[in-house]
């Protein structure tokens, strides 16, 4: 589903618009489509039949069935048009008509600090076109794969990988994510959940990575949570035809962990072996081509 809100005015401060619209959602949607009692920690009594609990709690030992689609960051946004997407998975897709009205409902609500106003000028009921799909995979002549981060990354790992990622935990990340959303669905047929490739399987060759990090308010928890990762963009040597079977659905699923405030999205494209990034001559980029006399 894509949505496109009309402001009332401004919305300024927000960088990042993930944490903001994933609390509008929450929030509306427990109004559009729970009308089940609470217990006292705010829990619903009769999860299995509400539509709230079955989208923002999901089943035991699997995440939310949702991914919130942004834009990446973008410091000192003033925004007065929002375009946002919301992908749903497995059973909760028959909510859909549910997720439009939580917005609609919205509309009262406000949004951010300062609830601003505003009203859907469209909602479209359908999945978004892909950037890439797994037909521009070809193994026989590649062993490079270019991962460009559009939206922070955070990883499960023992490590801190948000300065220092690891491509083994990278691929590990994305083998996770997209078995844990195919359970979701109902694709897996008890298939064993992925390992992690043995160390040294996949190396980075060449990396821009930037730390990410913001803090947000978590109501339920009633204190301010970070959310780190890191964005930028790796070119990582290894198999990858081993893992053809991941790499379309991670577009869709996104990787790692907190993928329903929009974080993980990540693009991949091929390139040659030990492929490199063309930097241009410094009098090129500051001056254009051909030279000044």
């Amino acid at each position: 589903m894509i949505f496109e809100l009309k402001l009332e005015k401004p919305l300024c401060g927000v960088d990042f618009l993930g944490p903001t619209l994933r609390g509008l959602f929450g929030y509306a949607l427990r109004d559009a489509a729970c009308g089940h009692p609470s217990n006292a920690d705010g829990y619903c009594t009769e999860p299995w039949d509400c539509p709230y609990s079955q989208i923002f709690e999901g089943q035991k030992d699997l995440p939310q069935p949702f991914v919130l689609l942004v834009d990446p960051p973008k410091a000192n946004a003033k925004r007065k048009k929002i375009q946002f997407g919301v992908r749903l998975f497995g059973s909760s897709m028959t909510h859909a008509p549910i997720v439009v009205r939580a917005f609609e409902i919205g509309e009262s609500f406000g949004i951010g600090a300062e609830r601003i106003k505003y009203r859907i000028a469209q909602a479209n009921v359908g999945e978004p076109k892909q950037t890439r799909t797994i037909s521009t995979l070809d193994p026989s002549k590649t062993i490079s794969l270019e991962w460009k981060i559009r939206t922070p990354l955070s990883l499960r790992d023992e490590h801190d990988l948000r300065t220092e990622p690891s491509a083994d935990a990278f691929v590990s990340a994305g083998r996770r994510r997209v078995w844990l959303m195919r359970t979701v669905s109902g694709m897996q047929n008890d298939l064993p959940m992925p390992t992690a490739p043995p160390h040294g399987t996949f190396r980075i060759v060449k990396q821009q990575i930037h730390e990410w990090r913001i803090f947000r308010n978590s109501g339920r928890q009633e204190r301010t949570v970070p959310l780190r990762g890191i964005d930028g963009r790796m070119i990582i040597d290894g198999p990858w035809s081993d893992e053809s079977w991941w790499l379309g659905d991670a577009l869709s699923t996104n990787i790692g962990k907190h993928t329903s405030f929009g974080l993980g999205f990540a693009t991949w494209e091929q390139l040659p072996a030990q492929g490199r990034w063309l930097r241009l001559p410094r009098w090129i980029r500051l001056r254009g081509f051909p030279p000044t006399p």
